[in-house]
């Protein structure tokens, strides 16, 4: 069960845990019309209907389409009647064997291609509808260029090609391996801050560093377990999981579990790969993270 720090009162399950919760930090709920979701400010509810349910529209609008137009789901052509697609798709874009070995059991009535779950299935056939023309079949995300859905493919499977040549640090998509490589060449302190001369790599953390000399009004992404305020929504839900000690990333080799997704990444190059890519040149001291390095350097 939940119990309040506050109040001590337990409930049952997360959801009314954190109702109880919003009800002692906020004078009044603001409840979406459309779902049982509540939330402590106008901006959050407007948040959450943008991001939950303008994507519902969408989908509903492609469902009722879907009734009257029949779209090849390989290449998008159109036809009027589903024998016909389906004649098509047997003619055109003949089954290569692709789901000899796959244990994906949602199989789409068009092209015989086979999904994990009913829902991913039901997003590949509206795929032809909308712009994008790669989608994962194992979670439905679309994609427009090749490469990145293929990369993104390989993630479901942990494949990471591409290593880093300096801290072996390995990477699913390309474009975050060259951005990462790029990374290490720029200086710690690139971009400082004038009011309190603290560097930063990239200009974006310059700025959100440089929030915390202003008024609370510039975070308004506040917790309502306690009085931190955060400049990104994402950040508070990080907050919010250390509150209730969520910890969803875990180790499939150990029972260590963290917040973070990089925590876990870092645990595993570390503990089950033995790899720790920063050495001190005085002493051959090695870390895993430079941020360690950099402060033991400070010790010669």
């Amino acid at each position: 069960p939940f119990e309040c720090p506050v109040c001590f009162a337990r409930f049952q399950n997360k959801t009314d845990f954190l109702r109880h919760q919003r009800t002692m930090y906020a004078d009044e709920l603001f409840p979406c019309k459309r779902c049982p979701a509540e939330f402590a400010n106008a901006y959050n509810l407007r948040l959450h209907e943008k991001r939950f349910h303008k994507r519902e529209n969408t989908n509903a609008r492609i469902d009722e389409m879907r009734l009257t137009i029949h779209k090849c789901c390989i290449c998008r052509e159109q036809f009027d009647s589903l024998d016909m697609v389906k004649y098509h798709v047997m003619k055109r874009h003949p089954l290569l064997g692709e789901n000899i070995e796959s244990d994906n059991q949602f199989e789409c009535e068009i092209c015989s291609r086979c999904f994990k779950t009913q829902k991913v299935l039901i997003e590949h056939q509206r795929r032809p509808f909308r712009k994008y023309r790669f989608q994962c079949s194992h979670c439905g995300k679309t994609f427009n260029e090749r490469q990145v859905f293929t990369d993104h493919e390989q993630s479901h499977k942990s494949v990471r090609p591409y290593e880093c040549p300096i801290c072996q640090k390995t990477f699913s998509f390309k474009t975050n391996f060259l951005t990462h490589v790029k990374y290490h060449s720029v200086p710690d302190d690139r971009f400082k801050c004038e009011l309190c001369d603290r560097g930063f790599k990239k200009k974006h953390l310059l700025q959100e560093h440089q929030v915390i000399h202003q008024e609370s009004e510039a975070r308004p992404f506040k917790c309502h377990l306690c009085s931190i305020a955060f400049t990104r929504n994402d950040l508070l839900e990080f907050h919010v999981k250390e509150h209730l000690g969520e910890k969803p990333f875990k180790c499939s080799q150990c029972s260590a579990s963290y917040i973070h997704g990089r925590d876990l990444r870092r645990h595993n190059r570390v503990k089950h790969e033995g790899k720790t890519p920063f050495a001190c040149e005085v002493c051959h001291k090695v870390f895993s993270r430079k941020y360690s390095l950099g402060k033991h350097l400070k010790t010669h």
